[in-house]
């Protein structure tokens, strides 16, 4: 059986027995880490957002999978996905505090440090 074809039960995906719904996509995908969207009709990369899902090595995962978090500068500062920034400790995002490298609730930002 080739690339693409169904066998008894499971569809011959790269070497792999896959899920048929593998071999049902039409036009199949250019690389196997990449997903077919239904939807749009068109291939989705691996990491990028199909219409619900996320494409991650070529099946679709939850939406969580795909946000990508920017590397910060220092351990203890945040990446707004909102402002496209790094927000240092203590200092408020969009909606939230940045506190040691996590986002808090709004009060952690306005009591601030013991020793301030």
């Amino acid at each position: 059986i080739r690339h693409g074809e169904m066998g008894a039960r499971k569809c011959c995906w790269y070497g792999k027995w896959e899920k048929k719904s593998k071999c049902e996509k039409n036009p199949p995908v250019t690389h196997p880490d990449n997903c077919y969207s239904s939807i749009w009709n068109t291939e989705i990369r691996h990491g990028e957002m199909g219409a619900r899902k996320c494409c991650w090595y070529g099946k679709w995962e939850k939406k969580s999978k795909c946000e990508k978090k920017s590397p910060v500068t220092h351990p203890d500062n945040c990446y707004s996905s909102i402002w496209n920034t790094e927000i240092r400790h203590g200092e408020m995002g969009a909606k939230k505090c940045c506190w040691y490298g996590d986002w808090k609730r709004k009060s952690k930002c306005n009591g601030g440090h013991k020793d301030d």
